[in-house]
């Protein structure tokens, strides 16, 4: 688990390498990545919006 009650998400794809990406309710249409260690669930670095010219 990455986060406890996330709430409602939708699923948007997996990739080949096993990310999964989703979306959360609300308003919020941006895009963002992190990067975490799977073993223990640790934040390697912080959010990063993944594609700034599309905002929204």
């Amino acid at each position: 688990m990455v986060k406890p009650a996330v709430g409602r998400i939708e699923p948007l794809g997996l990739t080949r390498s096993g990310s999964f990406y989703y979306g959360v309710g609300g308003a919020r249409n941006d895009v963002y990545v992190m990067k975490i260690d799977p073993a223990t669930g640790d934040v390697l670095a912080p959010p990063e919006k993944l594609a700034k010219q599309i905002e929204g």
